[in-house]
C-alpha cells in the first residue's frame, strides 16, 4: 500500500532534551573586554615560552584535545606565572589531583582554542 511508512518516529531519540541549553561560552567568546585580555594573555605566553608561538600552539591543540596542564610541573616561575594569567582568561576549569596540584582543562563545549587564537600564533619572519 502506498500509505505504510516503514519509517522511524523522529520524537524520542534525541539524546539531548530540547529544553536543554548548551554549557555557556567562556567570557571571552561574548564579551570584547575578555577576548583582549585573552588575547593579551596569549601573547605574553608566546613572549614568556621557549618556542614561542609554535609552543602556544602545541599547548593549545593539547587543552583542544581534551589534556589537562599542570602548573605545579612547569618549573619556571615566570613561564608558570604566564600560564596561570592564561588559563583564567580562558575559563578552564580547574581540577585537583591526588598530589594536591591543580589541573586546568577545558570546559565542556567550549569551542576550538587553537582556531580562535590562530591569528595570533603565525610564524614570525625569518631572521629573529
Amino acid at each position: 500500500h502506498k500509505h505504510k511508512r516503514h519509517k522511524p518516529p523522529r520524537d524520542g531519540h534525541r539524546p539531548v532534551s530540547p529544553g536543554a541549553a548548551p554549557p555557556p561560552l567562556p567570557a571571552f567568546w561574548r564579551d570584547s573586554a575578555a577576548a583582549v585580555a585573552a588575547a593579551a594573555a596569549v601573547g605574553e605566553l608566546v613572549s614568556a615560552q621557549p618556542d614561542g608561538a609554535s609552543g602556544v600552539s602545541a599547548l593549545l591543540s593539547m587543552l583542544d584535545a581534551g589534556e589537562a596542564l599542570v602548573l605545579e610541573h612547569v618549573p619556571d616561575p615566570t613561564l608558570r606565572s604566564s600560564l596561570l594569567s592564561l588559563c583564567r582568561a580562558l575559563e578552564l576549569e580547574t581540577h585537583t589531583l591526588r598530589d594536591g596540584s591543580t589541573a586546568h582543562s577545558k570546559r565542556a563545549g567550549q569551542p576550538a582554542l587553537g582556531e580562535a587564537f590562530a591569528h595570533l600564533l603565525q610564524p614570525v619572519a625569518a631572521g629573529t
